[in-house]
């Protein structure tokens, strides 16, 4: 939501400039620590959905 035109400013997010090189890099880089911090849960529901298809 930081990279859209939403102002998330009263909510403590500032905006990431994604017109600009520097902004892409800040933005690519939030992005791939996201998915670091989500990859246990995504590997959890793989799991869990690869239990129910076999139930």
């Amino acid at each position: 939501m930081r990279a859209s035109s939403y102002d998330l400013a009263d909510l403590g997010y500032s905006p990431v400039p994604i017109e600009t090189p520097a902004g892409r890099a800040e933005y690519a880089r939030a992005q791939a620590a996201f998915a670091e911090r989500a990859a246990p849960l995504r590997e959890r529901l793989i799991a869990v959905a690869e239990t129910l298809a076999d139930a």
